[in-house]
């Protein structure tokens, strides 16, 4: 009998939930990220948030993405409405409100598409007369503090962005190559545009976690366990599931 009253205490005292995996939950662009992710319904498949999944259990949480468009992902990490943020760019000042694990999730390069045949003069430098044409919700800002800020003009879809680029009414289309290359093959515009010759490295995106109670040590462990899986023969065997 008094065994049971203690234990009647316990439970009382830390709920139901006792015993139940931690969750955290972390936001996701609305978008299918070619190569990366893409949404079946509300469930997110593919190499980022699988590798998101794998480590977070290791470490005894359970992790649910939440798709939001990308503004407000960013002002709800920064609320700490979020626990955290999947595959964001590591700009200073989001530093101020974002805990950063310093190891990235996922690496992409950025390439800059020109209609097949014109010369477009450029060096990684915008002039205010370049017509640039991006994905709406595609967020430049760091880039164009370091290279400049050109003429921008945004579209819903990359083929929007194909139609505009051949028929002359943007100089250069700026996007991941995945994805490019995937709907420019998709609605049939490779014989249409080409890569300009400017290229940059690729661009390392990475997990970060609010600035909640505890987050600050969260990714430092969690910066920790991803480095040991990365290194792993079970990280090999998770990208072998992705036809990439």
């Amino acid at each position: 009998m008094h065994i049971f009253l203690v234990w009647a205490c316990v439970l009382g005292a830390f709920g139901n939930n006792a015993f139940a995996q931690e969750v955290l939950t972390i936001g996701v662009e609305n978008k299918d990220w070619y190569s990366h992710y893409i949404w079946q319904g509300n469930t997110l498949v593919g190499l980022d948030p699988d590798l998101v999944r794998t480590v977070a259990g290791q470490m005894g949480y359970e992790v649910v993405f939440e798709p939001y468009p990308w503004g407000r992902v960013i002002r709800m990490a920064e609320d700490k409405a979020l626990d955290g943020v999947l595959d964001l760019a590591l700009v200073q000042e989001r530093e101020k409100y974002l805990h950063y694990v310093r190891t990235p999730i996922t690496t992409e390069q950025t390439t800059f598409w020109v209609k097949k045949g014109k010369k477009v003069p450029f060096a990684g430098k915008f002039r205010p007369d370049l017509r640039l044409g991006l994905i709406r919700g595609a967020d430049w800002t760091d880039r164009f503090a370091k290279m400049g800020t050109p003429t921008v003009k945004r579209f819903n879809t990359f083929e929007l962005a194909f139609q505009n680029l051949v028929a002359g009414r943007i100089d250069i289309f700026a996007s991941y190559l995945a994805p490019t290359l995937y709907h420019a093959r998709r609605l049939g515009y490779l014989d249409r545009i080409e890569s300009h010759a400017y290229t940059q490295p690729d661009m390392p995106y990475y997990l970060a976690f609010s600035d909640k109670p505890g987050h600050a040590e969260l990714a430092r462990k969690f910066n920790e366990k991803l480095q040991e899986f990365l290194s792993s023969p079970d990280y090999q065997t998770l990208k072998g599931k992705y036809d990439f």
